[in-house]
């Protein structure tokens, strides 16, 4: 197991017992709820991890080359910064479609601006913040931060590279 997983399966296993010492329905109630956000979430899951699969195979290798690759330096991350931007959904979905491109061939400074730009400009969440701060605050949001994922990027291709 990675460290994360046994990060968390600790914490699981001690929340656990704290619902069992607590009230034993609590730890069945706990796992019920767990249960059911599995199922919802599994659909969301399933598509997300065929969607990264095939665009692993699909993808040109010869656009991974000319784009996506360390030597694509510049190109690259102006794709990786502009696409992540578009990748919509959560961690679930966005990752497994980073990590795609990345065994694919993608560099370093490439998947930087993917993950830099979906986090930071990530066009699912543009529709609540508008609703909830207004355009003004997202639009002083958006031009103040649109050059992170790019300067990420080539951090990553000078330091990393």
């Amino acid at each position: 197991m990675y460290q994360t997983e046994l990060i968390l399966a600790a914490a699981a296993i001690i929340l656990g017992f704290t619902a069992w010492r607590k009230d034993r329905r609590l730890l069945w109630d706990g796992l019920k709820l767990s249960s059911r956000t599995f199922w919802n979430l599994m659909p969301l899951l399933i598509a997300a991890f065929m969607m990264a699969g095939l665009l692993e195979v699909v993808v040109p290798e010869q656009f991974v080359e000319n784009w996506l690759s360390t030597r694509a330096a510049w190109k690259g991350i102006l794709v990786g910064g502009v696409a992540g931007a578009a990748v919509p959904g959560g961690p679930y979905v966005a990752f497994p479609i980073f990590g795609s491109f990345w065994r694919a061939g993608a560099g370093i400074g490439t998947i930087v601006a993917f993950v830099t730009s979906w986090s930071v400009w990530g066009i699912s969440n543009i529709a609540f913040e508008l609703a909830i701060v207004g355009p003004r605050f997202s639009l002083i949001r958006i031009v103040l931060s649109a050059v992170f994922p790019f300067i990420s990027g080539f951090l990553a291709l000078a330091l990393f590279g």
